[in-house]
């Protein structure tokens, strides 16, 4: 792994990092929340959600199904891939499941996640270049899945960037933008990628993404995160407790 390369870039893309055997008790996990997570949801899946969040938190789960997310989230060959993109070592923040769209025909959007922490713009130029927070995608199946625009995480938009991303006529939140790579994705790769960057997925092939989100040691980062995703003590015992 190459920590200057993501630095530069923003993204690391490692094809064929699981095997499929090594992805079997994850996999079962991740259908039991989504299916969960579908009956309870699914007049927010037909509004256009396109991902569920917290699911070391789902009632739906047993202690086991957690401690399987868990030992996928603490796993040594995985954090050994992620510590060294990090000043210091890194903290465990939430996971993800991301989906196809209820509507087929439901457009994707840029975006940076920063946008979505209810910090002013000013705030968010600050913020994204200080504090790191990495998405790790695990795709449990082929998929297009996604397009983002390398080095925007050490940089703010492009006028051109900005008004599609903002949706400002007339440009659209999901039309193309120039200098844009495209990452597809088998069963078993991993796509390390910056959410300080511009960045959307691409919809289709029945995508089941999930996600593990890490970010540094900072309390204004670690405020967003929610006890309920955590360990119990019990669960803790047997994991690297500095990542939690």
């Amino acid at each position: 792994m190459s920590p200057s390369l993501y630095q530069q870039q923003g993204y690391l893309h490692l094809p064929g990092f699981y095997k499929p055997h090594q992805l079997a008790p994850l996999a079962a996990v991740l259908l039991k929340h989504h299916r969960a997570w579908l009956r309870q949801h699914q007049a927010a899946y037909q509004r256009g959600l396109i991902n569920s969040h917290s699911l070391s938190a789902d009632p739906a789960l047993t202690e086991q199904d957690k401690m399987v997310l868990f030992q996928t989230i603490a796993a040594p060959t995985l954090l050994a891939q992620i510590t060294p993109i990090f000043p210091r070592a890194p903290r465990f923040l939430n996971t993800q499941l991301f989906f196809d769209p209820y509507h087929r025909d439901q457009h994707n959007y840029w975006h940076r996640d920063v946008q979505y922490t209810g910090l002013d713009e000013a705030a968010q130029r600050s913020v994204m270049l200080q504090q790191n927070v990495l998405h790790c995608r695990i795709a449990l199946r082929p998929e297009r899945g996604l397009e983002l625009i390398a080095g925007s995480h050490q940089r703010w938009d492009s006028p051109q960037e900005y008004a599609v991303r903002m949706g400002k006529p007339p440009y659209r939140p999901h039309d193309d933008l120039p200098g844009s790579t495209r990452i597809a994705m088998q069963s078993g790769d991993v796509l390390l990628f910056s959410a300080n960057m511009l960045h959307r997925g691409l919809y289709g092939h029945q995508r089941l993404a999930f996600d593990i989100i890490y970010c540094d040691d900072h309390p204004d980062l670690l405020a967003f995160r929610s006890a309920a995703v955590l360990p119990t003590p019990a669960q803790l015992a047997m994991l690297p407790a500095s990542l939690f």
